[in-house]
């Protein structure tokens, strides 16, 4: 019991004599909004439970249809470069740490190598693991994806300890963790159980904190293939949420099952307002993909296009950096109050997913040995100077500016930008 907290096993990632991850965590806090280091009780950081796997990634030309065979253009090791972490949780917590927002991870994780690799990752992402249940009965997620040559993917899910994320596991482990320590709540429908996504927002809910909720697959596949729960569970969810966060290829669906007839005819922009209406969000906001997003309170409506990227290396992770990028926004700046403030948190949103699809992988770590990982810290450090300067006054230059300067401390330095 640490702190009057639950009890973590921390050991099982020190054997390259690193120290304990509680210590190498709490230091990488020190100085981040919302860090008390006085006492556990007032240290609030933003809290995800989720998706946290090791992605084993292969290139391939094409991803081939039901029946047909595909090749192979690039192997996958477990000590391989193509061999790194990710999920949706994991990856929208690493891009708002990088912004310097205090963030933790709330999971199951096994002592297996895979286990190790994440804890390990999430250290370097300045992630808090203090809350990560680590123990040999426990299997971490891992991931097979496929990218093609123009960056897009195919994704097979395993089975792993995030299934055992009920409303049961959730009372039990996290919500003292929630009242004693969330400045916000996110989690996702896409592996954790819907009986454990509507329990964690009930348990911020009671702690008083905004709750996000991404819904990262459409609701029949959520339903019917990942067997996730009911439909009106995962209705629960959707309208419990504070902010909701959908992808173009969710939205449709679930606008249907919310009653709307005219879902397919729709614009994103009459999907954003009816769902915000529907749901009660405080906020909705829509990804879609190159076109940029869509947000929409219920009182205001934007439509924000997406930057600009010369070469997509990888799409994997865009939608999950994207919400980072509006984790930081709503951090810093709150829920918008007019079209003009929430224009700015689309486009701070869109940079952070621009950065992403420069390099294979979903999390913001430029490992300069790689020229497509080291190409993504030019775009990266780019657009974000970019936006500083010239997008978003009311977010403030020093604060953008800082996450560029926080990425070149952490790798050591990224390359100059090219001319």
């Amino acid at each position: 019991m640490a702190n009057g907290c639950i009890s973590t096993n921390h050991n099982h990632a020190t054997t390259n004599g690193e120290g304990s991850i509680l210590h190498h965590a709490d230091s990488r806090l020190h100085g981040l909004p919302g860090f008390c280091p006085s006492s556990a009780g007032r240290r609030r950081v933003v809290l995800g439970c989720g998706g946290n796997v090791v992605n084993h990634i292969y290139r391939v030309g094409a991803v081939p249809r039901a029946g047909e065979k595909g090749y192979l253009r690039s192997a996958s090791t477990t000590n391989g470069k193509q061999c790194l972490i990710g999920g949706v949780t994991l990856n929208h917590l690493s891009w708002a740490a990088l912004g310097g927002v205090a963030t933790g991870l709330l999971a199951f994780q096994g002592t297996d190598e895979c286990g190790l690799l994440i804890r390990a990752g999430l250290i370097e992402l300045g992630v808090w693991t203090d809350f990560v249940q680590v123990n040999s009965s426990y299997s971490t997620a891992q991931c097979l994806v496929f990218v093609q040559d123009d960056g897009e993917k195919s994704i097979m899910q395993g089975p792993s300890s995030i299934d055992l994320i009920n409303a049961q596991a959730v009372n039990e482990y996290f919500d003292d963790v929630i009242q004693q320590h969330a400045s916000m709540v996110t989690t996702e429908i896409s592996q954790v159980p819907l009986s454990g996504v509507l329990a964690l927002l009930n348990s911020a809910r009671r702690a008083g904190v905004l709750t996000i909720l991404d819904l990262d697959i459409p609701p029949s596949v959520a339903i019917q293939e990942a067997k996730l729960g009911s439909w009106e569970e995962l209705l629960v969810c959707v309208r419990g949420a504070d902010v909701l966060k959908a992808s173009k290829s969710s939205v449709i669906e679930l606008s249907q099952w919310l009653g709307n007839r005219n879902a397919k005819s729709s614009s994103f922009a009459e999907l954003a307002r009816f769902l915000a209406k529907e749901c009660g969000s405080k906020l909705v906001c829509i990804t879609t993909g190159a076109e940029g997003c869509v947000l929409a309170t219920s009182e205001l409506l934007v439509e924000v296009p997406a930057h600009q990227v010369t070469v997509v290396v990888d799409t994997m992770g865009a939608g999950d950096a994207f919400l980072g990028g509006l984790i930081f926004g709503i951090h810093k700046a709150g829920i918008p109050d007019t079209v003009m403030e929430l224009r700015e948190l689309g486009t701070t949103a869109n940079a952070f997913g621009a950065a992403c699809v420069c390099s294979v992988g979903s999390v913001p770590v430029v490992d300069e040995s790689s020229p497509g990982e080291g190409a993504k810290g030019q775009q990266w450090s780019g657009w974000l100077c970019v936006l500083a300067g010239q997008r978003c006054p009311s977010f403030g230059s020093p604060v953008i500016q800082s996450v560029c300067n926080q990425g070149r401390s952490r790798q050591g330095h990224w390359p100059d930008q090219q001319q």
